[in-house]
């Protein structure tokens, strides 16, 4: 085989290499976290300049509310606002991860640097721990939805399916009161129920389920 013909298979080879390199490790979306941990208890406005240098697509938080009352995180670059997350805070601590509402999906940006507005009420704290960016587009981890109140049938107690002298049922705080607009997929739900007796079967409804507890 003369050196010509070994200088095209060579050359064949290398390219055919470089093609399956290039497909097995661009593949798939980057995605960057910056540890934040730090806690709001106030309105505050930090500025964040991300540990990696890439353009983003999106931008979402991960962390936890406690406390009672709506947060709101404002993303600002240049003179473009963007609602980065929003989460109704209602007593007991909960955790987030990985939300975002007007950052899920970006026009590229790039800059080096960016504010953070915390709109934070008095009484609650809110704990942002990470920081989640890159070049992937994500649908809205939060939308706007109405909150319906699931009902609550009677007790039923030992021995009697029936309703029992005395008996009371109640939605009580952090649930919130029907037809409120709230903006997560997720909401606390507390009742108070006081009976006479002692109480066998709780059954409830839940957008046509059925459930007993």
């Amino acid at each position: 085989m003369n050196e010509s013909k070994i200088f095209t298979l060579l050359a064949i080879f290398v390219l055919v290499m470089g093609a399956l390199f290039i497909d097995t490790s661009f593949s798939g979306a980057a995605i960057y976290s910056d540890d934040i941990h730090e806690v709001y208890s106030s309105d505050s406005i930090i500025l964040w300049s991300p540990e990696n240098s890439v353009e983003m697509n999106s931008i979402r938080v991960s962390g936890s509310v406690s406390g009672d009352g709506l947060v709101q995180v404002y993303l600002f670059h240049g003179l473009d606002e963007y609602l980065l997350h929003s989460v109704e805070a209602a007593g007991s601590p909960f955790a987030f991860s990985m939300e975002c509402i007007e950052t899920c999906s970006l026009p590229n940006l790039d800059s080096s640097k960016y504010l953070l507005r915390f709109s934070v009420p008095s009484g609650v704290s809110y704990q942002l721990d990470d920081i989640h960016y890159g070049d992937e587009v994500v649908e809205s981890a939060e939308g706007v939805y109405e909150f319906v109140e699931p009902t609550l049938q009677a007790p039923s107690l030992f021995g009697d399916f029936g309703i029992s002298s005395g008996s009371n049922i109640a939605f009580v705080s952090p649930t919130p009161s029907d037809d409120k607009t709230i903006t997560t997929q997720y909401v606390p739900i507390e009742a108070s129920i006081t009976s006479g007796s002692t109480l066998d079967t709780i059954a409830y409804d839940w957008d046509g389920t059925s459930t007993n507890l």
